[in-house]
């Protein structure tokens, strides 16, 4: 008898709990009213995604161990155009130092893109 009752139950508290999960998700990149930088988890542009991704490769080439690195996801940086293809990235990663410890490091990157596969950046670790 209780068997019937206790299935339901924790069905039932499973589609609650998935449907506040979804609910919180769809306001969670809402955009800003700021044109000249991107929010956190708002959509981003090609150029910005380009940005991202030489920042990326740039800041692991400052890395002890680049192959321990986990970046933040793009979407989740934070940039600024400056205009003439130029963007500030804001971001970390997450890697292992001189001792194999995992620590994060905050970085900003100014990156111009000049073409396909042309850019010139300038990276600091904050």
């Amino acid at each position: 008898m209780y068997k019937f009752l206790i299935i339901p139950f924790f069905i039932g508290l499973f589609l609650v709990g998935c449907s506040d999960y979804s609910s919180n998700s769809s306001s969670y990149g809402s955009s800003s009213s700021s044109s000249s930088s991107s929010s956190y988890g708002s959509s981003v542009s090609t150029q910005e995604m380009t940005a991202c991704t030489y920042a990326q490769i740039e800041i692991e080439n400052k890395l002890k161990s680049p192959s321990s690195a986990e970046h933040q996801a793009c979407r989740y940086n934070t940039y600024t155009s400056l205009g003439n293809d130029k963007y500030v990235v804001e971001s970390y990663v997450d890697a292992e130092n001189a001792y194999g410890a995992t620590v994060r490091t905050d970085y900003k990157c100014t990156v111009t893109l000049t073409g396909s596969d042309v850019y010139y950046i300038n990276c600091s670790i904050l």
